[in-house]
């Protein structure tokens, strides 16, 4: 469950941060790590999210690695396996250690499906890059519902991390249904993505 302090008006942001606090922890012990860069957004004080940024540069990595590990597929890889090239962590997330021709020879196309997953992992990425930068976040009708622009930032920023969470999050679980040949997870799953969660 998502501790009540954190939970926003947008019941669908906390039904998104619920689903992928779930989904977290199915692939490890990923649950509070989570939270806790879920918190450092709505304790931000300033709108530079220094915290927040720390915490989910050092968050992605470990999601990747712990995903990769918690493939049927990886389970006697060497420790080594996990410290690669991104995109090859990526890959043993999502397919394991199948080869490019017996995914091929199943119907997956490889190179979508990796080009998928990494948009979505650089979507994340880009969350901590804003908080270091300092860009402007967008929040004019959050303000105009009467909110501080503090509050105004926090929200946006805490809104867009949940959602690209969730999308990725859903390419990771998608693809695995797919090649797992689970055909009735994974229309649940596309149908609870279509929906909004």
């Amino acid at each position: 469950m998502i501790p009540e302090d954190l939970l926003t008006e947008d019941t669908t942001t906390n039904r998104k941060a619920a689903i992928s606090l779930s989904d977290l922890k199915r692939l490890g012990p990923l649950g509070d790590d989570f939270i806790d860069v879920l918190r450092s957004v709505q304790n931000d004080t300033d709108g530079t999210f220094r915290e927040f940024a720390e915490r989910l540069s050092a968050f992605l990595p470990k999601i990747v690695r712990t995903a990769a590990k918690s493939h049927p597929t990886c389970r006697d890889l060497a420790p080594e396996a996990f410290e690669a090239d991104g995109i090859d962590v990526l890959r043993l997330a999502i397919a394991g250690i199948e080869t490019d021709e017996a995914l091929t020879e199943r119907g997956w196309d490889v190179e979508d499906a990796l080009a998928d997953i990494k948009s979505q992992f650089q979507m994340l990425e880009e969350e901590f890059v804003v908080a270091f930068i300092g860009q402007e976040i967008v929040t004019d009708e959050y303000e105009e519902a009467g909110n501080s622009r503090l509050e105004a930032k926090r929200y946006q920023m805490f809104r867009d991390f949940v959602w690209d969470m969730r999308s990725f999050l859903d390419t990771i679980h998608l693809n695995r249904r797919l090649l797992a040949g689970r055909e009735e997870d994974m229309e649940r799953l596309i149908s609870r993505h279509e929906l909004g969660f």
